[in-house]
């Protein structure tokens, strides 16, 4: 499970970590007058295809609505194709 921590110029900070075959990005952008914590869900072979997405009012609701998610597709059963069924916006 690799961890890293970066700046992006919309956002004050962006977290991320590897988890199984799924990469889950965390980012904190303005709102009008508050934050809005953003989640992203990844496959690792593809970083540039979003899986699931959503965003939560605090940091801590948007990781629990980011671990559910990525239980969910972590126990999903594979479609023929042999992918994971996708999954949509989920907002908290």
């Amino acid at each position: 499970m690799g961890y890293s921590t970066a700046s992006t110029p919309n956002s004050h900070r962006a977290d991320s970590l590897t988890i199984g075959s799924y990469f889950v990005s965390f980012h904190i952008q303005r709102h009008y007058q508050r934050l809005r914590h953003h989640w992203m869900i990844c496959k690792e072979s593809k970083p540039d295809e979003l899986v699931q997405w959503g965003h939560a009012s605090t940091r801590s609701l948007a990781k629990i609505a980011a671990c559910n998610a990525l239980e969910k597709l972590l126990s999903s059963p594979r479609t023929s194709e042999g992918h994971e069924e996708q999954l949509h916006h989920n907002r908290t």
